[in-house]
């Protein structure tokens, strides 16, 4: 059984000056450019160099010229590759299929999310310069994720701050006002205490008659 090879594979990305030398160095040959061995007759030899004896040469045409001699030889070729069960890697293909899906899929994503950030509306606000930073990054540095965080974090510190200094300026006053409260009324019952019991009496006669829901006893 052959190893398969993928496409992310480093036999993917040669040269074409690497294939050629490593075509004329295995099989001996001295082609000057790699559109030479298009006739298939360079792929048999190849491949009986790898297999020695499994390629039938006696039916490869070395003089290849035409369309269907070099038919024939890629007949021969395919032979060889049913022997070796070496089929076409489809699995391969359904995966970049659904990987080419992923990243089209994705990439629109963040073509709409681009596209909201470019209303008027919204545009100069601190969440979407945090937006903007991550979507431009040029590279996969996480101190640029980490600089985003930053800028909401100091945005919504900024925003807090005024609430903040207010609730503490309402807090003050309200204890004010209660230590003044709780001033008047030891006032009063200090005064009331010095009364004499006739002003006292006095006092509450006054309350009752002005029509107050108060209840004196």
């Amino acid at each position: 059984m052959a190893t398969k090879i993928g496409m992310m594979d480093s036999a993917s990305f040669v040269g074409r000056s690497e294939i050629l030398s490593w075509i004329n160095s295995t099989p001996h040959l001295n082609l000057s450019k790699v559109e030479e061995a298009c006739t298939g007759a360079v792929h048999c030899q190849l491949m009986d160099s790898v297999h020695p004896g499994i390629v039938a040469m006696h039916k490869v045409n070395f003089d290849a010229k035409n369309e269907y001699e070099m038919i024939q030889n890629y007949k021969v070729l395919q032979d060889v590759f049913n022997k070796l069960k070496i089929s076409k890697i489809t699995e391969l293909k359904l995966s970049v299929d659904n990987l080419e899906k992923e990243r089209d899929f994705y990439f629109a994503k963040l073509r709409d999310i681009e596209i909201l950030c470019q209303c008027p509306e919204i545009e100069k606000s601190t969440v979407v310069a945090a937006i903007k930073k991550i979507l431009y990054a040029t590279d996969d540095n996480p101190s640029v994720v980490a600089e985003a965080q930053a800028m909401v974090s100091l945005q919504q510190k900024d925003a807090l701050s005024p609430i903040v200094e207010a609730s503490s300026e309402e807090k003050m006053n309200s204890d004010f006002q209660k230590r003044k409260c709780i001033v008047n009324l030891d006032v009063d019952a200090t005064s009331i205490t010095a009364l004499s019991p006739r002003q006292r009496l006095s006092e509450a006669t006054d309350v009752h008659c002005s029509g107050s829901s108060l209840v004196t006893y």
